[in-house]
């Protein structure tokens, strides 16, 4: 399905990618574009055809040219088997129980952020990719995160997490939902044993998409998160320590504030991006032409 990399290919990718510029991310992953020179005409994901079982892989072109929902077939699902890391890493993510892997084609119809950009499915039920065994050590005073996605429908309560990165009482918990307090407003909290370090304020939910992005500092201390160029505010940090099961599309692998919305891309880095957020936010929504 990846044929190797032509000079007819190649020269429309003169210049540098997102990682090429700004380097250091642990873990990368989009199903939109290459993010890295280096991953050029590589496959960016592995889908599972629910017909039979079969797998194949798929770069960004083929994902978008119908290549990959003629593969499936008329009327056929396709589930995300293997989201292939980009950060040069190869800490590549999957979900092994079979009815909680995320849809990129459900009956046929390839899925979509907006209309055009390629987005994988969570169903808001048992849809779940772990990440705490590909990245075990995270330490969440020293962290990035940069993830576009969308809400499918605007949750009445408190709910529908996007990604977490630890979920365990008396461990740090790190992670992006839409909460209520004034109306129903997207919130990030970071937690320790129970207590909340919670950046809470924010745009109220819609289903709109969104670049959603936070940074802890090098230092115990402050983070802050962000819904495009908004600040949902920051707050000083209770611990900097993590476990338990997180990762994509709730907080942990029972499916506790199940996700039902779309995600293109999510990138990782374990360190401080604070100077440098702003240009990789800009280079995010130069793509997906987000706020």
């Amino acid at each position: 399905m990846n044929p190797l990399l032509t000079g007819t290919i190649a020269s429309s990718y003169k210049e540098d990618l997102l990682l090429d510029t700004y380097s250091g991310a642990v873990g990368a992953f989009s199903v939109t574009r290459y993010l890295k020179k280096e991953f050029i005409g590589k496959a960016v994901i592995q889908l599972r055809r629910s017909s039979d079982g079969a797998t194949a892989d798929f770069n960004p072109t083929e994902l978008s040219d119908g290549t990959a929902t003629s593969w499936a077939g008329m009327g056929v699902s396709a589930r995300v088997n293997v989201w292939y890391d980009q950060s040069g890493n190869g800490n590549d993510i999957s979900q092994s129980s079979l009815y909680s892997k995320p849809h990129l084609i459900i009956s046929g119809t390839l899925q979509t952020l907006d209309g055009s950009k390629v987005a994988i499915d969570f169903d808001g039920d048992n849809d779940f990719i772990p990440i705490d065994s590909v990245f075990p050590d995270i330490v969440l005073n020293n962290i990035s995160v940069f993830c576009v996605g969308k809400y499918d429908t605007v949750p009445t309560t408190p709910s529908e997490c996007l990604y977490s990165l630890g979920w365990t009482a008396g461990s740090g918990r790190f992670f992006m939902q839409n909460w209520s307090s004034s109306g129903y407003e997207y919130g990030y909290y970071f937690g320790y044993a129970g207590t909340w370090d919670a950046a809470q304020g924010g745009p109220t939910a819609d289903t709109d998409k969104h670049l959603f992005s936070s940074i802890a500092g090098s230092t115990q201390g402050t983070f802050e998160a962000w819904v495009d160029t908004t600040s949902m505010g920051s707050a000083t940090l209770s611990s900097n320590t993590t476990s338990g099961t997180y990762g994509l599309g709730g907080v942990n692998s029972t499916t506790d504030y199940a996700f039902d919305g779309k995600m293109s891309e999510f990138i990782l880095y374990q360190s401080d991006q604070s100077a440098v957020r702003l240009s990789v936010k800009g280079n995010i929504n130069n793509h997906y032409v987000l706020y």
